[in-house]
Parts: C-alpha cells; structure tokens; sequence
C-alpha cells in the first residue's frame, strides 16, 4: 500500500485530509491492481466555555483489486468498458467530495514494452459514445453511455460533491471505463495510472447557539443564530442543548454577567432574537467598552429610592424584581433631555456586551415584534419569555404598582422629556407607550443583531455589510441629506453621517446612494501611515508614503499626494502595493486597498462593475457632481505636476486592464466614462471607498 497524506485547512479550525489511491488500467490480457490509502483528521475544537468531545472527520477509499479488459479487435474498431465501484468511508457530516484525474499530465495508455510508441489516445473533446469513439482511445464515464476523455492531474474533475452525510448508497461511486481499438494497434499491454482523490467536508462551526458559550459579554450575533428558533407556543426549555433543532423547545441556557457576577437566563424566542428573561439589576459599578454596550466608562450608581425626578441624572433601585433605571441611566448617559428626535435610538446602554436595549415606538419595533409572537400579556408573563409586573419608581421615592403593571425602558427617544417603553397589566400590552425618562422602569436586554445603520456609527472602521444593508436606500431623485436619523426609512432623504477614520483621525462624509451601496463622498486623502489588518483594507501592514508630487512615473513605487481636492496614489499604492505591474488579467479585481476597514475600491471594467452601477442610478456628470454623491473635478497626478484640476476627475477601479492599465472611472465638466476607461497605472488618481 503506497501511501499519501495531504493535508488543508477548511473553515476557521479544522485540519482534513485527502485519501488518494491510484488505478493501473491495462489493455489486454491483464488486470488493473488498486491501491487505497487511509488516513485521518488531527483537528480539534478548544473551547473555554465548556467541556466537549469533538469527533473529527476521516476518510479513506478502497476499490477492486481486479479490473481486466479483454479485447479482440477487428479492422473496424470494437468497444469494451468495465465498471469501477470506488467506495467511501468517512463520518464526515457534511459530506464529501470525489475527484478524478491522471496521475500526471499525460493521458495516453502506454504499451508496457517501451519500444512500442503507439498508445491509446484520451485527448478527445467533449463526450462521445461507443459508437462514435474514435478507434484507439479510451476515457470514463459515469453512465457507460457518454465517454469523456481522462482529466489531467492538474484539471482533474469532480465526481461527486455531496453536502449531507452519506447514506450507504452514497457511499459508492461507480465509473467506468471504456476501450476502442482496432487492428492496428500492436497487441499487448497498455497501462496507465489515475487518481481519486476523497475530501471531507469540514464539520461546521458548532451549533449549538447559546449553549456553547457561559458568560453574557460572549454573546454574538452568530451564536444567536446558530439556536433554533422556537414555534409561538413553546414553552418547555431546552437548558443543555439537547433538543437543539426541535422548535418545539425553547433553547435557554443561564449566564454569568461578568461586572458583577449576577446570572441572568436568556432564550432565543419566537420572534428569532435572544432576550434575557429576567430583568436586569446592575448597581454600584463602573462598566466599560470591555464588558459593556458602551463606547466610554460609565459608572451605574448604587441602589437608591430616592432622586427619581430629574432627567439628566442617573437614579438606580435594586430589589426582589431586579433594578429600576430612570432612562438617562438605562442608556449609559446618553439619553439625556438633549436626545429629542421622535424616534432615534440611542446605541449605548447598561446592558452586557453584545446586548442592548430593545427598539420600541413603532411598528416595526422589537418590543412589537414580540408581542405580535406571543399576542398576550399572560403569554408574555409566562414561559419563556417571564416578563414581570414589577412596578415603577418616580417621584415620591417609591415603588408603586408592584404586581399590577410592568414598564420596560426601549432604546428609542420620542421627545426631550419622553422616551418609548413597553407597558403590561394582568390583561393588557401596549408595546409603543411612552412617559418621562425620569421614572425608573425595569430593563429587558435584548441580544445584539447588527440591527443598526450607519447613523449609528461613529468611525469609518465600525461599517459591516449589514449595517449598509439595514440603512434604507434613498431614491434615485434623493439630495437631502439625512444626517441625524430623524428621516429614517423615508426614500426621498440621503442617509448620511460623517465618520472618523482611526487612523489618522481625518472625517468624512459617507451616504447610502440609490444603487443602494455605502459610499464616501469625499475623496480618501490618508499620508504618511502605515496601516494594518486591524483597521484597514489590507491582509498585511503596508504604509502610504508622505505626500510628494514627485515620482508619478514609474509603475511598482508608492506615491501619494494630498492637496485641496484630497489624496492622489498611483494604483500601486491605492491597492496597497498588491495592484503591481505583474497583476495583468484583464478583469481581476485585487481584494485590498488603502481604505478603511470594512471599506474597499469600488469594482470598474464592464457594465456590470459598481461605478457603471453608479452611473447607471445618478446619469448625468452634473448629477454625479452634486449632492449625494459629490465627485469632484480633482485632476491627477502625473510627472511631477498636479494637471487638470477642476477640468476632470479620475477615481481608481480595483479591476485591472493589463500590466500597464488599471481602469478607473473619469467625468468632466458633461461626460463620464464609467466601465471601459483605462490609465497608466502609475498616475495619481483620487479614491472613493465603497463599504464591503
């Protein structure tokens, strides 16, 4: 048994491995002899939160040991094929993938006595039957119908591609193998190794949700959806993961809040996001962007009855029903009297990393949401979402309604003296009221899902795809600017915030635009910085040169060059040194850049890129250089001179043309040239980063 192990990583953990054995095909009066590695997986899953045994994926193959042809040829061909039964055995869960191909670049059967050069050919194209095989050729086939011709080892083809475990019959793959000859070719033995090769599919990431993690600040929006969600009416709780897929349970599992060490139950619920069902009762602690939905220090103050009266300061009680939080304490300071826009929403607040405070208001609310899921103050008071008629406190220092109501603070503003809540009685549930933010009412947290947009941002290195995607896109006819939230999924206003880039600190205007993508709309202008994964477009550390106008004339050199108008980069430097003189597939696109993290070059070249895409909503160049887009008319960098200034303006692709060429989108004072345009990749062109 010769054996080859081979080994790749598959997803973010786990090692696995090929099973690769090799097939003598012999013409004539032998027989073909199979040869099976086996071999396995060393991938392991280490996990802090909680004990597991984790099985690993294997794989190995066995065929025959016998497969003979036998051909008595004629002078006007004859055709013979034999099956080859390839068995798999593996625990992979996922399933497995089968490829074929020779054991080398050459596909011929050779005779085995070398003075012999006539060979049996397999360079045919297409698939071709018994009948029109050509005489002296063989190939393969999974029907014994259509005979395609042996892959080389460097194009061998996939057999079979199965994503679930394999049932016994999925466990063979049959192929066969077919042989035309005639009587001119010397009699013999003809042979020629191939290869399968068997790869198992990586396990995926744990499912489990919830139950794989222990402590409330481990909490992502991937471990939320990786729990089943529940029918409307379970209620029974699965507290180890045991029924994980049945929605007839409730997955539920208790955590530690890492502050103070208070553990809190939470459940995935009906309406498909996690809650803590127990009310939150933090006090006397100061929490931090570490262990807290905060983006500064915030010091929750101890439990006390009294000074539940003024908006703007923070007023704790703590009891059997858990805490009370006027809303300025509820949101961390944030939600103060200043905070009057009819509903926004804050985006900080008292509860653990990777929780928050539930939107209320409207509709569309999750407060809504949940009560639209359970329909019912006694289903919402009971398994599993256990909301309690746990009273208020205001302004005669005590708690008042204990056992007759329920208030639970939103994260959404109505007024400068009000904010939303969501109010219950024995009978009734009104998920949009609202009163003053002074009184102190019960926090529900609710798991963080990236429901937030870009007006919720404060840095360019916070933007994600769904943060681009929950933010409405305006109509194509759209120059207000929505710069605040307050016109919130109203079309006819540009979403539009001005963020910080970590690097340097510099801010920029950034807008979702009617082709419904996130743009800057202000020209990248970094210098005379080395950047990193951590905080930008790049896999590894690169740093962007000082300004100079100098040296835009020599393809591979960083050059850069910032004035009025923003920074000019040779592409070079605009694909942070990945865009070289070697990069020449006309229509690749490099997958890095010099802009910030979670923002990248936009994709030009052909009608299908994002700048045509841009084009295609705005039209016209005076369009594209007014409100919301506001490309500007910056010139280039060439041979030491800064031309065309306020005559054109050329903005750097990530897609290239050749060696010498990358494309780049141009307009002027009334033309744009959006997909085909190409430059010298050495020029200074401006950038416009698009969000990922």
């Amino acid at each position: 048994m010769k054996l080859h192990q081979n080994r790749f990583n598959i997803s973010f953990r786990l090692t696995t491995n090929f099973s690769i054995f090799s097939l003598f095909l012999i013409f004539g009066f032998t027989i073909l002899s199979i040869f099976a590695p086996i071999f396995g997986s060393n991938a392991t899953n280490n996990s802090t939160q909680e004990l597991a045994a984790e099985i690993n994926p294997v794989i190995s193959l066995s065929a025959p040991t016998e497969l003979s042809f036998n051909i008595n040829p004629t002078a006007a061909g004859v055709f013979d094929s034999k099956e080859l039964k390839v068995n798999i055995s593996t625990n992979a869960i996922k399933g497995y993938e089968l490829y074929f191909s020779s054991e080398d670049e050459q596909t011929s059967m050779k005779h085995t006595t070398p003075s012999i050069t006539q060979s049996i050919s397999s360079t045919f194209a297409g698939s071709l039957t018994s009948t029109n095989m050509q005489n002296n050729t063989w190939g393969y086939s999974l029907n014994n119908t259509d005979f395609k011709s042996i892959p080389k080892k460097t194009e061998q083809v996939k057999l079979k591609d199965l994503n679930t475990y394999p049932t016994p019959s999925e466990r063979t793959q049959s192929i066969y193998f077919g042989v035309k000859a005639d009587t001119t070719l010397p009699s013999g033995t003809y042979e020629k190794n191939v290869i399968f090769t068997a790869v198992a599919h990586a396990n995926p990431p744990h499912p489990r949700g919830i139950f794989t993690i222990s402590n409330m600040q481990q909490m992502n929006p991937n471990i939320c959806k990786a729990s089943t969600t529940p029918n409307k009416t379970a209620t029974q709780l699965d507290t180890d993961g045991s029924h994980h897929g049945d929605p007839n349970y409730v997955p539920t599992k208790t955590l530690t809040d890492t502050r103070d060490n208070n553990t809190y139950t939470v459940s995935k619920l009906a309406d498909g996001k996690c809650w803590m069902t127990q009310n939150l009762r933090i006090a006397g602690k100061t929490i931090t962007p570490a262990d807290s939905n905060v983006t500064a220090n915030y010091t929750v103050p101890a439990s006390s009855i009294s000074g539940f009266n003024t908006n703007d300061t923070s007023s704790v009680y703590v009891d059997s029903y858990g805490g009370f939080y006027n809303w300025y304490t509820a949101t961390a300071g944030t939600g103060t009297t200043a905070l009057s826009v009819n509903g926004q929403n804050t985006t900080v607040s008292i509860c653990p990393k990777g929780w928050r405070l539930p939107t209320g208001g409207n509709s569309n609310s999750e407060f809504q949401a949940l009560y639209n899921n359970y329909n019912s103050s006694s289903a919402l008071r009971s398994n599993p979402a256990n909301l309690t008629l746990s009273g208020r406190v205001f302004i005669s220092s005590l708690r008042h309604d204990q056992g007759s109501y329920g208030f639970y603070w939103s994260s959404t503003v109505r007024s400068s003296v009000d904010a939303y809540y969501l109010y219950l009685d024995t009978s009734n549930v009104y998920p949009v009221f609202n009163y003053d933010k002074h009184y102190g009412y019960s926090v529900r947290c609710v798991a963080d899902d990236e429901t937030r947009t870009i007006h919720d941002l404060a840095s360019m290195q916070e933007m994600h795809p769904t943060i681009c995607a929950n933010t409405t896109a305006p109509l194509k006819t759209a120059t207000q600017l929505d710069t605040d939230g307050s016109h919130y999924g109203d079309p006819n206003y540009v979403p539009t915030k001005t963020l910080t880039d970590t690097r340097d600190n510099n801010t920029y205007t950034v807008s979702k635009l009617a082709d419904g993508r996130c743009w800057m709309t202000q020209n990248l202008r970094i210098i005379n910085k080395t950047i990193t994964p951590a905080d930008s477009d790049v896999t590894t550390n690169y740093t962007i040169p000082a300004s100079s106008l100098s040296g835009f004339s020599a393809y591979d050199t960083s050059n850069a060059y910032v004035d009025n108008d923003g920074g000019f980069y040779t592409w070079y430097t605009a694909t942070a040194g990945t865009g070289t003189y070697a990069l020449s597939t006309n229509g690749q696109n490099t997958t890095v850049s010099i802009c910030p993290k979670g923002w990248r070059l936009p994709t030009g070249g052909n009608s299908n890129s994002e700048f045509q895409a841009l084009y295609s909503n705005y039209t016209s160049s005076s369009a594209l250089m007014s409100n919301p887009v506001n490309l500007t008319l910056s010139g280039y960098a060439w041979s030491d001179v800064h031309r065309y200034q306020g005559s054109g303006g050329r903005y750097w692709s990530s897609t290239v043309d050749s060696n010498k060429y990358a494309y780049h989108f141009y307009l002027d004072t009334s033309t744009t040239y959006f997909a085909v345009n190409y430059y010298d990749k050495y020029h200074g062109f401006s950038v416009r980063c698009i969000a990922r």
